[in-house]
């Protein structure tokens, strides 16, 4: 009985065998699809944003002074008051200036009543020309001293040249001030200064004048968007520490808003291509850009009906920062792999990754 069972387990085992000889296995073939970064080309006329740190500044300020030496009195304003043109900022002891032009008027008086005297006198002939002309002299001279000694005791007298702030005090009152010694600083914020500092490849656009720019700033406490900003000069020597360049915007003061020179704010330059300019220019990732067998740039292009990716040569120019200028070989609305392109080859299948944020836009610079 146990042989007869051990007979039929060996007959099972030969049979499954022999079915199993006959068949081949079968390959499943796992299509070669890449999943890549990609980005749409957009509007040629648009080259994107460019963000810099900017300080706030004046566009008229002023270090007041005294013109003449003496001991501070009164001083009438403090750090952050606001002034009208010809308010009294400040004074000094006006008591020897007083009595220096009573003096001077004295000099003067005496003078006169001779120089007068002499003019009769010389008619008749009882003073000689050179004592008239003597005469004369001293007169002129005291006229002189004493109209600079009513300037000096007006001068006792720190008046405010234009309408602005008092920015800083650098003095204490009763200190012994020098002439021409800082004062105080005064700043007409009625219109700002916004300086920032730029790469020489930004300074080179404007120079080419082949981009159009809209300069704005802006400020985080502020409801509105923007505030545009008009360009006053571009600095032609760079920085010796960062090689960048100067540039000074002006803007009027916000009514919403009270800003006062060193503050900071964000400037946002849109670089636009200037539509008299010939053909299409887009700012290009690098890592969308590679070199064919014959180093001719190629970028890859997606079909959208069949999922492919097509090598397109292009054209280049310059570059600008980590993107590069493409001139020649793509279009508006077609979509464009930004990562990974070494990997890819001519028709390959690829998988749009879904685009979160767009934050390498074809058109940025």
């Amino acid at each position: 009985m146990r042989h007869s069972y051990f007979k039929l387990l060996l007959i099972i085992f030969v049979f499954t065998g022999l079915g199993g000889c006959g068949k081949k296995e079968k390959t499943v073939e796992v299509p070669d699809i890449r999943p890549v970064k990609t980005f749409v080309i957009m509007d040629s006329q648009y080259l994107g944003d460019r963000n810099f740190p900017g300080v706030i500044g004046a566009v008229q300020h002023a270090q007041v002074s005294f013109r003449v030496p003496g001991k501070l009195y009164k001083i009438h304003v403090k750090e952050g008051d606001i002034v009208e043109k010809g308010d009294v900022l400040a004074e000094l002891d006006p008591t020897d200036f007083q009595v220096a032009l009573n003096d001077k008027k004295a000099t003067f008086d005496r003078t006169k009543a001779d120089f007068t005297r002499g003019t009769e006198l010389v008619k008749d002939g009882f003073i000689s020309k050179t004592q008239y002309d003597k005469m004369k002299a001293d007169y002129a001279s005291a006229k002189s001293l004493l109209n600079q000694a009513k300037n000096d005791l007006k001068y006792t007298k720190l008046k405010a040249s234009f309408s602005g702030v008092i920015g800083k005090r650098y003095v204490q009152n009763h200190e012994e001030i020098q002439a021409k010694q800082e004062i105080f600083n005064l700043n007409d914020i009625s219109q700002l200064e916004v300086k920032i500092h730029v790469p020489e490849h930004l300074v080179r656009m404007t120079d080419e004048a082949t981009a159009d720019f809209k300069v704005f700033a802006t400020f985080p406490n502020s409801s509105s968007t923007n505030f545009p900003l008009s360009l006053k000069e571009i600095a032609k020597t760079a920085d010796p520490q960062t090689q960048t360049f100067e540039i000074t915007f002006v803007m009027p003061q916000p009514d919403e808003l009270s800003l006062l020179p060193g503050m900071t704010t964000s400037v946002v330059v849109q670089i636009g291509k200037k539509s008299s300019q010939a053909g299409s220019v887009f700012l290009l990732p690098l890592s969308a850009v590679k070199g064919a067998a014959d180093l001719s740039p190629t970028v890859f292009v997606v079909d959208p009906e069949s999922s492919t990716v097509q090598a397109r040569t292009v054209k280049v120019a310059d570059m600008t920062g980590s993107k590069i200028k493409v001139i020649e070989g793509i279009n508006i609305g077609e979509r464009v792999v930004t990562a990974g392109i070494a990997f890819l080859r001519e028709g390959q299948k690829v998988t749009v990754l879904p685009e979160v944020e767009q934050a390498d836009p074809a058109t940025a610079p």
